[in-house]
């Protein structure tokens, strides 16, 4: 007949156990928790197809002070355009908020259709009003399924980060 441990090895067992445990509970709430910043992070949106757009391509860039004119040309993937922020950044590092001007491209949806040819975006004309700035981003937000319900979910990608200089 074999024998019951006693309390006293049950718990130096169950001691030696517990970091073990600690790893599996940490797993548990690691996974679900790793999968949506995953899903959320924009190299894996571009390297999986679900990202808004793909291949940026600047064309031209000319710098007239403290404004920065942008062409080029993207492939449009999915989604609904919602809106675009532009940034600058100074000498300090520092990011700051900046006018973009779409009118000079002329006559252009809201938001483009998904195709797999290239589209022409610009002139956008990338303004601020900071002394000295070294660069330009452009941040289009996008309403896109995300593939659970049906839900749309706002998303935020880069698409483009230039330097202040003229760029023929």
């Amino acid at each position: 007949m074999k024998r019951l441990p006693n309390t006293k090895s049950a718990i130096e067992r169950g001691a030696r156990d517990f970091p073990l445990l600690l790893l599996f509970m940490a797993a548990l709430i690691w996974q679900p928790v790793s999968e949506y910043a995953l899903a959320r992070s924009q190299w894996f949106r571009e390297f999986t197809g679900v990202a808004p757009f793909a291949k940026v391509q600047i064309d031209r860039v000319s710098v007239d002070g403290l404004t920065m004119t942008v062409t080029g040309s993207f492939i449009k993937v999915r989604c609904q355009k919602l809106n675009i922020t532009a940034w600058t950044q100074g000498a300090d590092g520092i990011l700051r908020s900046a006018r973009l001007n779409t009118e000079p491209e002329g006559d252009v949806p809201s938001s483009r259709p998904a195709s797999l040819d290239r589209t022409a975006f610009g002139p956008w004309e990338i303004t601020t009003s900071w002394p000295d700035p070294v660069r330009a981003r452009l941040y289009p937000v996008h309403i896109c399924p995300d593939g659970k319900d049906g839900d749309n979910v706002p998303v935020s990608n880069l698409f483009f980060d230039l330097p202040w200089i003229d760029q023929p």
